[in-house]
């Protein structure tokens, strides 16, 4: 084996491995968790009325890992980048866009349906959040 040959293998295999975000490598950006607690969706109201029609059907409580449930069950959602995207049960194909840590507005059919839902995050407390439909304790 020649000199050279010799200080090429050894550079090769004294070089550190290039490393991978893979998080940063998921399509459609970084993945996250929302923060726990319960989200309280709804459509905006008028000024003789309500701020905020509530939709109980859309309503979700966040759990740990990408885990939530509602009245009619539970599921998962995948949070990329700023796309929130309902993957498993009872909210499945929901997608919505987070506009800041407690607030998230429907993305996809909002062009197609002149719909407006939004979802802010009420309370931490989750035990009674979502059976009872009280307003838990406030963050």
């Amino acid at each position: 084996m020649t000199i050279f040959r010799i200080l090429l293998l050894t550079a090769l295999t004294t070089l550190p491995a290039p490393t991978i975000d893979a998080a940063a490598a998921a399509p459609g950006g970084r993945l996250g968790v929302l923060p726990l607690g319960f989200w309280q969706c709804g459509v905006p109201g008028d000024a003789m009325g309500s701020a905020l029609i509530v939709d109980d059907r859309r309503s979700f409580v966040t759990r740990r890992n990408s885990a939530y449930y509602t009245r009619e069950g539970s599921g998962t959602y995948l949070l990329t980048g700023t796309t929130v995207t309902f993957t498993r049960g009872p909210l499945k194909g929901l997608s919505l866009q987070r506009e800041d840590r407690n607030r998230l507005r429907l993305v996809v059919a909002a062009a197609e349906t002149n719909e407006q839902l939004v979802c802010n995050r009420r309370a931490y407390r989750i035990d009674s959040a979502v059976n009872a439909g009280s307003e838990a304790e406030r963050d």
